[in-house]
């Protein structure tokens, strides 16, 4: 059978997709898709999607199946059918049933409900519980649960504290990281005090505000994953030089009216020459470098990676610089204030238009002044 789903938003971040266009699927299996699909005459099935979205199957991977146990609140056949009404294809499912998915037997009942002829036909992932009964005192078997099909270990904030404090009672010089999956727990968290704490929500935030706020960030992390392990250290190595141990900041900068009219005005209205290397100076100390790292310079599309900094920038030019919230400020000045700049160019004091307004006011009434003495 060949089906169209035609004139679709058509969605695929792991390609970067996003237009509208066709897809043709033959016997359950994608054969086109894309703006320039043609809509075969011979289709047995055409659907037209205009004004919808095509993407591919989504994933939830936190689901409570409820079954075995509490059947009465859903099943894993009407959990997995209300899962592929909504779009879902993959459904992650979680281990605190009655009994606990902390073994392969158990492991093996899910998958076999879920591949059931009454089931969605959604691909079902169990997820295994860390520790027999869920009681936290016994390690369950993962080695053999991860044979049987299990795709991670339980998220359960509660559990988890607890297996780490067991494991620090047996063993006081383990190093010990915690991941904290619910704000909620912060408290508890806060008490236990591990070693390391990864807040994966925090971190998808404050990533998220780096790609808003940083937008040539996303478009460098896609370059640096073909960087030889060399190069990676080396850069690493600068970064920790110059911010010690702190994380370094990441900003963008364009070159352009609104973000750097100071430098704007200079290479664009005076058509003068800049380097990369004047945005490196400390506004404070002419001959004193800032402590950031250009990492990314976009010019007309093209990607120039770690630009040196004899580089003569050009109005437009687009950059992504890492250092400290200092150097940020610092160089932020330089591309704003004229006068500012000009001593970083030149490490000559500039004065300023206030003070240039009083030399030639005091210039002109002793002019005057000069002129009545004569006459």
């Amino acid at each position: 059978m060949k089906i169209i789903l035609k004139q679709g938003r058509i969605l695929d971040p792991s390609v970067e997709m996003d237009v509208v266009g066709n897809v043709i699927i033959e016997d359950d299996q994608l054969v086109e898709i894309g703006p320039d699909v043609p809509v075969e005459e011979d289709a047995d099935v055409v659907i037209d999607c205009t004004g919808l979205w095509i993407a591919p199957g989504f994933v939830d991977p936190h689901v409570h199946l409820r079954e075995p146990g509490d059947e009465h609140k859903e099943t894993i056949a009407s959990g997995t059918q209300a899962a592929a009404a909504g779009g879902f294809t993959t459904i992650c499912c979680m281990p605190n049933t009655r009994p606990v998915l902390d073994n392969p037997a158990i492991i093996d009942f899910i998958l076999d409900k879920a591949a059931a002829p009454d089931a969605g036909g959604v691909f079902v992932a169990p997820v295994g519980a860390l520790t027999l009964g869920g009681n936290s005192e016994s390690i369950a078997d993962l080695a053999a649960m991860k044979r049987a099909g299990i795709v991670a270990a339980s998220d359960n904030d509660t559990d988890n504290l607890s297996i780490a404090m067991t494991a620090k009672e047996l063993n006081p010089d383990l190093f010990v990281v915690v991941r904290q999956n619910r704000v909620a727990n912060q408290v508890l968290f806060d008490a236990y005090d591990a070693d390391f704490t990864m807040v994966p929500s925090r971190i998808v935030a404050r990533e998220c505000l780096a790609l808003i706020t940083s937008p040539l960030l996303s478009r460098f992390l896609r370059l640096i994953r073909s960087w030889p392990d060399e190069r990676a250290a080396t850069v690493t190595g600068q970064l920790e030089a110059l911010c010690g141990q702190r994380v370094p900041l990441v900003w963008g900068v364009r070159l352009n009216a609104a973000e750097a009219p100071a430098a704007h005005r200079l290479l664009m209205m005076e058509q003068r020459s800049m380097a990369l290397a004047v945005l490196r100076r400390d506004p404070s100390a002419h001959v004193e470098a800032l402590p950031l790292l250009p990492l990314l310079l976009v010019r007309d599309g093209r990607d120039h990676e770690l630009p040196a900094d004899q580089l003569l920038l050009q109005p437009g030019d687009q950059l992504l610089f890492a250092g400290t919230r200092a150097a940020k400020i610092a160089q932020n000045l330089a591309l704003d204030n004229r006068n500012v700049l000009d001593y970083v160019l030149t490490g000559q004091d500039a004065q300023g238009w206030l003070w240039g307004l009083l030399s030639r006011s005091a210039g002109r009434r002793e002019v005057r002044e000069g002129e009545g003495e004569r006459r």
